[in-house]
């Protein structure tokens, strides 16, 4: 495994040789686990956005990881939660979401810890809202009622502040108020948005779009992007979100290895495909709307129902014109 992907960092065209034998010659259930999910994202990226057939075995790679018997055995919760999240399956990746445990938080309770991660395997997709208003419930308490003071408002902001940045427009946190400040820019923006603090939240998305304009486009990720230009296509700044999310997606192709799977990013990737169809579409140009859409309906061939409107829509812009 270590051998392909040392090929895909190089850009050799026996990357992808070098990942099935990886995948072939596994034996244990967790290195097989670890070297389907590293082919899987291999392939996104080769495929992204106009290899139809090569989505598509992307997403028959996904199901095979997918598979009860998979899911049941436990192993490997983080990689196969990326996974569900990049096939719309909200509900299954928080779940396995929710078997994280990296030991980063102290006396933290485990159900908590739980609850942080699965918070913010909804948040990725957006929803449902009902789900994303219980876990950040479970995580405040026992932020609260575990945490010292002076340590709560760093995590309050890495295990509420960024799921609630993630899951806008859809989702209005009851915790971010609470929650500005220095440091998390955007959760500022988007709160002096549902304010409606126009000019505040043109401000401060000036000043993003400062920082993001001076790094290269295989630099962006789609947690970073995605959040900063849904709050500009709401404040209408249309031509600004485009110019933000279509580098990014643009050189999927470039980004390193293990970037696209970390927590957070697979379901705001397609999310953030939505949003360039989407974008296109109202611009009138109809045929990037079209292979941005049926890029997302490759891959959420079956997604959870608060998805279904959105894969509805991707599949009427995917039509000729």
């Amino acid at each position: 495994l270590a051998v392909a992907m040392g090929l895909e960092l190089l850009k050799d065209p026996g990357a992808a040789d070098a990942f099935a034998r990886a995948r072939h010659r596994a034996r244990q259930p967790d290195e097989r686990i670890r070297a389907a999910s590293a082919e899987l994202w291999f392939r996104l990226k080769r495929a992204v956005p106009t290899d139809l057939a090569g989505l598509t075995a992307v997403r028959a790679l996904a199901d095979s990881l997918l598979h009860p018997a998979v899911v049941q055995s436990g192993g490997e919760p983080a990689l196969l939660s990326a996974i569900a999240a990049l096939t719309g399956q909200a509900e299954l990746s928080a779940r396995l979401a929710a078997r994280i445990v990296d030991g980063k938080l102290r006396n933290f309770p485990p159900a908590a810890e739980g609850a942080g991660h699965a918070f913010l395997a909804f948040a990725s997709l957006g929803g449902p809202i009902d789900s994303l208003q219980a876990l950040e419930g479970i995580v405040t308490a026992g932020i609260s009622a575990t945490v010292p003071e002076n340590q709560q408002e760093a995590l309050r902001l890495e295990l509420l502040g960024r799921p609630a940045v993630l899951a806008f427009p859809e989702f209005e946190s009851r915790a971010a108020p609470e929650l500005r400040g220095p440091g998390f820019d955007l959760l500022d923006a988007q709160q002096q948005w549902h304010q409606r603090d126009s000019a505040g939240a043109q401000r401060t998305l000036n000043r993003l779009q400062a920082g993001t304009s001076a790094l290269d486009p295989q630099e962006l990720v789609a947690d970073m992007v995605l959040p900063t230009a849904l709050l500009l296509k709401a404040s209408g700044r249309s031509g600004d979100a485009t110019r933000l999310v279509g580098p990014m997606l643009d050189h999927v192709a470039d980004v390193a290895p293990g970037v696209l799977n970390l927590e957070g990013r697979p379901g705001a990737l397609v999310r953030a495909m939505v949003l360039r169809a989407d974008l296109a579409s109202e611009a009138g140009h109809r045929d990037t709307a079209a292979i941005w859409a049926r890029a997302v309906t490759a891959l959420w061939t079956r997604p959870d129902r608060f998805l279904e409107l959105a894969r509805q829509r991707m599949g009427r812009l995917s039509q000729p014109p």
